[in-house]
């Protein structure tokens, strides 16, 4: 499982992944890998999501995903798009969630 975006919570690691059904897996690393859940993302579609990456967005404080709906091998699509949800808060220890996101927005280009 290839991480897409490593994140410091305390003082254990969490990454995040991307699946092909508009959803992001947060997996918990410390000596061991252990699930922590499923996000569905909430108003995203997934054409072809490449990447992602956490950044600060339109709130002050609060940091976001970015998922990249960027693939394009074929060379069909004009538009691009980026997805934006709020950062989940995930606690390292707890149980493994099946939630979603709502909201996302979606940034072309």
């Amino acid at each position: 499982m290839k991480p897409q975006v490593l994140r410091q919570v305390g003082r254990t690691l969490v990454f995040y992944r991307h699946t092909m059904i508009a959803e992001i897996q947060l997996v918990y690393m410390r000596s061991t890998l252990r699930h922590l859940g499923i996000y569905s993302v909430g108003g995203a579609s997934n054409r072809d999501w490449e990447d992602m990456a956490i950044g600060p967005g339109p709130v002050d404080g609060q940091q976001y995903l970015y998922i990249g709906d960027i693939g394009d091998s074929l060379a069909q699509y004009d538009i691009k798009y980026i997805y934006r949800v709020p950062e989940p808060c995930v606690d390292p220890n707890q149980k493994p969630v099946n939630t979603m996101i709502p909201g996302a927005e979606r940034i072309a280009f």
